[in-house]
């Protein structure tokens, strides 16, 4: 298990309470310290501590990101499956044992469960994803899901053998690091096992990487285009262009699109975000709202066409969601 540390001193100890808490023992915990200049590294060395986890402490010397924190905690897993646990998360007790279960049962690459959204006073937000009625997916299917966003491609939520990961893994200086190795795994793998039970707690607070607007918002636009090149260097772009296409628009375009507009609306405009969402009207084609909509995704083909033509209508209806 994988635990980046990183200015979290109010919810790691939490975090680390829901690992004592699993009914089946990880063998290795691995808190990665990433330089946050706070104590929570402190705090977390005592919980660990204190709650009698088999930890290791890796040490950045400067802070280089989740990216470059989980390629490190990666290279010292030494079990046969590895869990990516956010140090501001939890998990139900019996996230570990039931994708252990699920993974094992159908000889599967990884193990993928729902998610449920919490606020940072524990309220309950809501479970992330829609039921999944399969149980085990090839690989392929679980990336068009992926893409398409009913399933979620952060690292968090799944336990993966570590033997599919080479080094390095995840892209470091660059946010929404997870998209892509996780996605390249879902294409490689030969089957997923799905969980249908929102056994992760994703902890929802207002200053998250994907709730605030920022220069690292744009980090969408890289991971766009690294899967253009995923897809190109597989040859099966035509293969999966309908998908990548929505998540070209539902994932990368509107978000930021939606962050920036929102950002303006609440501190003022600024020259960052109607650079942003000058950039998103920019890449926006007809021809591929045409194409969303023939494909069916004509909520999405509507919410694109009005932010490139009445972006003025667009900022209105964000404001009353």
């Amino acid at each position: 298990m994988v635990v980046p540390v990183y200015r979290v001193a109010g919810t790691i100890e939490a975090c680390l309470q829901s690992v004592a808490e699993q009914t089946m023992v990880a063998s290795q915990v691995i808190l990665v310290d990433d330089a946050g200049g706070d104590e929570s590294m402190e705090i977390a060395v005592a919980a660990a501590e204190r709650l009698s986890l088999p930890y290791e402490v890796v040490a950045h010397p400067a802070n280089a990101g989740l990216g470059a924190a989980r390629n490190s905690g990666l290279a010292l897993a030494g079990g046969e499956y590895v869990w990516f646990l956010d140090s501001d998360d939890t998990a139900e007790p019996t996230f570990l044992a039931d994708l252990f279960q699920a993974v094992s049962a159908a000889e599967a690459d990884f193990a993928i469960c729902r998610t449920r959204r919490v606020a940072p006073d524990g309220t309950d937000l809501g479970v992330v994803e829609d039921t999944y009625w399969r149980r085990v997916c090839p690989g392929p299917d679980i990336a068009r899901e992926l893409l398409r966003g009913r399933l979620r491609a952060y690292a968090c939520n799944k336990i993966f053998r570590t033997k599919l990961f080479g080094n390095d893994p995840f892209p470091v200086g660059q946010a929404y690091e997870d998209f892509v190795p996780v996605l390249k795994l879902a294409l490689e793998a030969q089957r997923v096992a799905v969980v249908n039970r929102p056994l992760y707690r994703y902890r929802d607070v207002p200053s998250s990487i994907s709730n605030r607007f920022g220069e690292h918002t744009l980090d969408l636009l890289r991971v766009s285009e690294q899967l253009d090149r995923l897809f190109a260097a597989r040859g099966d772009t035509e293969d999966f262009a309908d998908d990548l296409l929505v998540h070209h628009y539902r994932q990368v375009l509107l978000p930021i699109a939606n962050m920036a507009l929102r950002s303006a609306t609440s501190h003022g405009p600024d020259d960052l975000t109607c650079a942003a969402v000058t950039t998103v009207r920019d890449r926006i084609r007809s021809r591929e709202i045409a194409r969303l909509a023939r494909i069916g995704e004509l909520r999405l083909a509507a919410a694109a066409a009005v932010l490139a033509g009445l972006p003025g209508a667009y900022t209105r209806v964000l404001q009353w969601r």
